[in-house]
């Protein structure tokens, strides 16, 4: 059996059909066309929503092909904003310059920026929330031949939590080492309510749910 790293190897839509489906359910799907059986990738993982409700649902992905390598947004003791900073996956010891695409949260802050190190990728997301996400911190791997491995490095923290807050912590890690963090799931309002992360192949990122409800 040949493993191979994108979904797009599925002949037909038939093939199609059956790599959605089988992937929404949480397994992989096999395909044959002659004497080749074809391993589509594993479903996405996708994180619980931590923090409080209210807020406007969002789903903050990247573009097919790239990963989040850190968060951007603006903050004062909450964090009023975040988005992803994406990255071209690591191809011959060459990173692309991270960019930030589009951020939740309307509020007014000091800007931050957490970013993995060089040919290093996000893996994990740690947050800190009382009435809102007070505090984000985020998890880097090492990334080579589709895969991340190696020693993890926190970075962050950004943000504060009131000391008078009885604050609650969460952490989310990807389960799989194909997949690094391709997308930010949660609400926000003026502020940043509830948070969480997608991990996906780098060239899945079509297999990103639908935003929470």
């Amino acid at each position: 059996m040949t493993r191979f790293p994108h979904r797009t190897i599925v002949p037909g839509a038939a093939g199609l059909a059956v790599a959605l489906a089988s992937g929404l359910a949480g397994t992989a799907a096999t395909q044959s066309e002659g004497s080749q059986t074809f391993t589509l990738d594993q479903a996405a993982y996708l994180s619980p929503i931590a923090g409080t409700s209210g807020g406007n649902p969002f789903v903050l992905a990247c573009p097919a092909g790239q990963v989040m390598v850190g968060v951007t947004g603006k903050r004062v003791a909450p964090v009023m904003t975040v988005g992803p900073l994406c990255s071209l996956t690591p191809v011959d010891s060459v990173v692309g310059f991270p960019h930030a695409t589009s951020a939740a949260g309307t509020g007014t802050g000091f800007p931050y920026t957490l970013l993995c190190g060089s040919q290093q990728v996000m893996v994990g997301l740690e947050l800190t929330y009382t009435s809102w996400v007070d505090v984000v911190r985020i998890y880097c791997r090492p990334w080579a031949n589709q895969r991340w491995s190696g020693a993890e490095t926190a970075v962050g923290p950004a943000g504060k939590t009131m000391l008078s807050a009885s604050p609650t912590t969460r952490t989310y890690r990807c389960t799989r080492a194909e997949q690094p963090v391709v997308a930010l799931r949660g609400r926000a309002s003026v502020r940043v309510n509830a948070l969480g992360i997608t991990c996906d192949e780098p060239n899945g990122a079509t297999m990103i749910s639908a935003p929470p409800k």
